[in-house]
């Protein structure tokens, strides 16, 4: 990154500018960056950081949410007896079949 932009920062030197064939290169490495490159890169690093933090947490509360629906559907099994159905109905006012779903619990 230093390589290929080094040069925009406001605290670059021009100086350091170097042609490598078709190439140009800022002239700056690791070692040499100047105070502007290095603030960056340390709010870079944290704002990585925060990134992987915000990701792990996520995937932790979606893995939370599927244990707990598996969790209920356990639960529901073991205490209740629980019935499902699609049935079909005729709509006698719009002359037309629809389709009516049930969800029976027995307690």
């Amino acid at each position: 990154y230093p390589e290929q932009f080094g040069q925009a920062w406001s605290d670059a030197d021009g100086s350091l500018i170097t042609p490598r064939g078709t190439a140009t290169t800022s002239g700056y490495t690791r070692a040499n960056l100047t105070s502007n490159m290095k603030k960056y890169r340390t709010m870079r690093n944290q704002s990585n950081s925060w990134f992987d933090i915000a990701r792990t947490m996520t995937s932790l509360m979606l893995v939370n949410r599927a244990l707990s629906i598996v969790d209920i559907v356990w639960m529901s099994k073991r205490k209740h007896s629980t019935a499902m159905s699609l049935r079909f109905a005729p709509n006698y006012a719009d002359q037309k079949l629809t389709f009516q779903p049930m969800l029976n619990f027995n307690f």
